[in-house]
């Protein structure tokens, strides 16, 4: 097993909200490609949810607890999934996050 550092949220805290850890490294599906990061970004209400409890909605429930956070992000294809065909080991990619995969459940809400 292989593993890899992540930084996740955990909850929002004054202290430490974002816990440094180790997690195994995904392996691509057969279309997927799987993407060293070398830079992503964190937007600015991520970031005020992050330091600033107080501003959080009322009932505010993460669902996915911990999640990583990262948007924009950009990096070189480490492995790539047996029917993908455009893309190759080394490519320097940008990892656009409104594209859908219009199959899982996520994707069929529209979400």
């Amino acid at each position: 097993m292989t593993q890899i550092k992540v930084a996740r949220f955990t909850g929002p805290s004054k202290e430490s909200p974002l816990k440094i850890g180790i997690a195994e490294k995904p392996k691509p599906g057969p279309k997927d490609v799987l993407v060293k990061v070398h830079a992503c970004n964190v937007v600015p209400n991520t970031a005020n949810m992050l330091t600033n409890t107080e501003s959080l909605p009322e009932g505010f429930n993460i669902a996915m607890d911990p999640i990583a956070f990262g948007l924009d992000a950009s990096g070189t294809i480490e492995a790539c999934g047996e029917h993908v065909l455009n893309l190759k080991v080394g490519d320097r990619v940008y990892v656009d996050p409104y594209l859908s995969c219009d199959t899982c459940q996520a994707c069929r809400r529209g979400m």
